[in-house]
């Protein structure tokens, strides 16, 4: 059972949802519920709009859910920070702190390492912000000039 792009209801779009949740599909749900599949299939694509309150009911009692789950317009989550897309970006800052360092690996250039990382981590951020947009890893010149960058801020550092 694919999910469809829009949902012509919020009735349908819930009972989507919940049956996939559950594993179920529409002829399953129609024999539990006591309801032919053509019934169950209308409600789905928003040939009934919302079913009536015994359908209601018998719909929410086998998927374990209240009928005013079926019913109810849910606000969507918000969204919240792209943790995935951070840690990107602080590794993509490290690995050009590196570059920057070459085969100098002392065990003292950690902290210089790592407070380049952060420089680049910044430039990384503000450049995202100024592009409304995330910087993706062809974005060669980008990526060129946050080279020579940390090569100059870690030549500094030393």
């Amino acid at each position: 059972m694919r999910e469809p792009k829009e949902f012509p209801t919020v009735y349908a779009r819930n009972l989507f949802r919940i049956l996939k949740a559950r594993g179920w599909n529409p002829r399953s749900l129609s024999l539990a519920a006591g309801l032919s599949k053509g019934y169950v299939t209308d409600v789905l694509s928003g040939k009934i709009r919302v079913p009536g309150t015994e359908a209601n009911n018998a719909l929410a009692d086998i998927l374990h859910c209240s009928a005013d789950d079926l019913t109810r317009e849910v606000e969507p989550p918000k969204e919240g920070p792209d943790y995935a897309r951070q840690r990107a970006n602080r590794r993509r800052a490290l690995e050009a702190a590196e570059r920057a360092l070459g085969t100098d690996r002392n065990p003292d250039n950690a902290a210089v390492v790592f407070s380049t990382a952060e420089m680049i981590y910044g430039l990384i951020l503000e450049r995202e912000a100024m592009l409304s947009r995330p910087i993706e890893d062809g974005d060669e010149d980008f990526w060129r000039l946050i080279d020579a960058m940390a090569r100059r801020w870690m030549a500094d550092k030393r």
